[in-house]
């Protein structure tokens, strides 16, 4: 069973702060907003890379000395668009630049994403500005446990070379953080059976839809797994 496409989705407080940061700094293009839901891909692909769940501030920040479980995001991209998109943000403090390879910036969130050129995207027509099309190609994340986090998301060793799972130990009570990384969203073939990740996932209590079309799994590390037939 190989996914068809694999999408984090991480949670925002200011949906137009955030989106002028996915939009200007990364160079991203809204393809759907659909209640607290935004889709953001390429300017040409018309495929969905990234989510972002808005959730606004009728809660509490996290405590002082906390840790977010989202540690980064790195993006493959066509290297003429990486490039321009370097020098359009030269003069933004929260950019650092990472010599011929991209650069690395911060989110309102303060969400650390790179974004990187990769020989994977040479072939495409470059853009004037923005991405014709990017990979999440790494997410790290903070969790409590090394041994536990390999273990449960040991699946996406199984459905994807492209996308990789890697994992930074924390003390437990540090991971904290309000708005973070919230789930991962795996797309994949219309004829995969749901039914069988439900029973591998069985200790954590997923839910499956009657349809056999989505399941959801609340993992230990905080966050879920949202699986979702792809049509």
């Amino acid at each position: 069973m190989k996914a068809d496409n694999i999408l984090p989705v991480y949670r925002i407080n200011n949906r137009e702060i955030n989106l002028n940061f996915f939009k200007n700094v990364l160079g991203m293009k809204v393809h759907l907003e659909e209640g607290a839901m935004v889709e953001l891909g390429g300017h040409q692909n018309q495929e969905a890379r990234v989510l972002l769940e808005e959730s606004p501030a009728k809660v509490k920040y996290a405590s002082a000395g906390s840790v977010k479980k989202h540690a980064r995001t790195v993006i493959f991209a066509n290297a003429d668009e990486v490039n321009k998109l370097s020098r359009n943000n030269i003069s933004n403090k929260k950019v650092e630049f990472l010599g011929n390879e991209g650069f690395s910036a911060l989110s309102p969130e303060g969400d650390e994403f790179w974004l990187i050129a990769s020989d994977f995207f040479q072939k495409c027509d470059s853009l004037n500005t923005g991405l014709s099309d990017f990979l999440v190609s790494e997410l790290k994340l903070n969790v409590a446990s090394l041994t536990t986090a390999r273990r449960d998301f040991e699946i996406f060793n199984e459905i994807s070379t492209v996308f990789k799972l890697t994992f930074n130990e924390q003390v437990p009570n540090a991971l904290q953080n309000t708005w973070d990384i919230e789930a991962i969203l795996v797309q994949l073939p219309e004829s995969s059976d749901l039914k069988e990740l439900y029973d591998r996932f069985s200790g954590y209590e997923p839910y499956l839809d009657k349809e056999q079309k989505l399941l959801s799994v609340y993992l230990p590390e905080g966050l879920e797994i949202w699986f979702e037939k792809h049509y």
